[in-house]
Parts: structure tokens; C-alpha cells; sequence
């Protein structure tokens, strides 16, 4: 009986020895397994994630020329120079005279709803030109289908000297049915 209680004993205690040795390596693989399922669903959500990009990528290409017309309308840089020479252009295309001087721009950020948006640029410019009523309205007609965002802050057209159109003076006679104008206009870039 005694040999009995000692194989009971022994084998008790070489099944917890044996447990106490197991116990820490099946937490271990607990651990493991959890592990492996955390980063099992962060592979998915990745997987959906590059496949979205791949999906946007295939889009930008098929609309790829949209995105140009929008970056015409609101470009990176406000480029007054190429502004002003776009419109000098169009008032000789017209037969228009232009004043003195292409006017005067100023840029400065935007600010919408007495909120400044720093990465929206405002400029503002003002031309003067001078010619007939017929020219004058073709011009309009004309510049009314630029792609670039233009807000017409103000036109004026009047019979007499053509006007600075910041000042708002004249600097010149007019001759038979000619009219003057003034435009104060903004543009935005991005």
C-alpha cells in the first residue's frame, strides 16, 4: 500500500512538474495566437486600403484631363504677369486701348467668412481700357469663357477719359463713340 501512495505521489507530482513546465509555454501560444489575429486583421484593413489607392490611381488616370481644366481654373502660383498679358492680349484682339499702364494687382491670402485660408492666395487686379461699345462688349463676351476663376469685383463704363482703376481718374480724352472702362476683378490660386 505504501508503494502504492508513493507512485500516487509521484506521479501527482511529475504531472504538476510537467503541467508547471507546459502551463507557461501554452500562455506563450495564447499570446501567439492573439497576436497573430490582431495582425492578421491589420494585413486586411491594409490589403483594403491598397486596393482602395489602386482603385483612386486607376480614377485620377481616367480623369486625368478634368484635373487639368480644375488646375487651369485654380493654378498653384497666381502668375499676374501671364494674367495681364492674357488680357492685353484680348484688348488688342479687340481693338481696345489700353491705358497707360496694365493696372496693378495685389495678393494676399484669402479669407472667407472672416476666416484667413492660408494656402488660398487672392489677387486682385484692375484694368483701364478704352474703345467702342461694340468692342467692349465682344471683349466680355470673350474673356467670359476663360477657365481661370475670375470674381468681377467691379466694372465701370462711362464716356470720357479712361480711367486708372485704382484711382479711379481719368487720363485721357476719348474721340467720337468710344467709351471707357474700368475693371476691378479677383483671382485665386492654390
Amino acid at each position: 500500500m505504501i508503494k502504492l501512495i508513493i507512485t500516487v505521489i509521484v506521479l501527482v507530482s511529475s504531472l504538476a512538474g510537467g503541467l508547471g513546465m507546459v502551463h507557461p509555454h501554452y500562455v506563450t501560444y495564447q499570446t501567439r495566437i492573439k497576436e497573430a489575429e490582431v495582425l492578421h486583421e491589420e494585413l486586411e484593413n491594409i490589403t483594403v486600403y491598397i486596393n482602395d489607392l489602386k482603385r483612386l490611381a486607376v480614377e485620377i488616370e481616367e480623369n486625368k484631363e478634368k484635373f487639368a481644366i480644375l488646375k487651369s481654373a485654380f493654378p498653384e502660383d497666381h502668375d499676374a504677369p501671364a494674367l495681364f498679358l492674357y488680357f492685353k492680349n484680348k484688348l488688342e484682339e479687340h481693338n481696345l486701348e489700353l491705358s497707360t499702364n496694365l493696372g496693378e494687382f495685389s495678393v494676399e491670402s484669402y479669407a472667407y467668412n472672416g476666416t484667413e485660408h492660408n494656402r488660398i492666395e487672392q489677387t486682385e487686379f484692375g484694368l483701364s481700357f478704352s474703345g467702342k461699345y461694340r468692342d467692349v462688349k465682344n471683349f466680355f463676351r470673350d474673356t467670359e469663357d476663360l477657365i481661370r476663376i475670375i470674381t468681377v469685383e467691379n466694372v465701370e463704363i462711362g464716356e470720357g477719359g479712361a480711367m486708372d482703376p485704382f484711382a479711379m481718374r481719368g487720363t485721357r480724352q476719348l474721340e467720337g463713340d468710344e467709351i471707357s472702362v474700368v475693371l476691378r476683378a479677383k483671382t485665386y490660386s492654390y
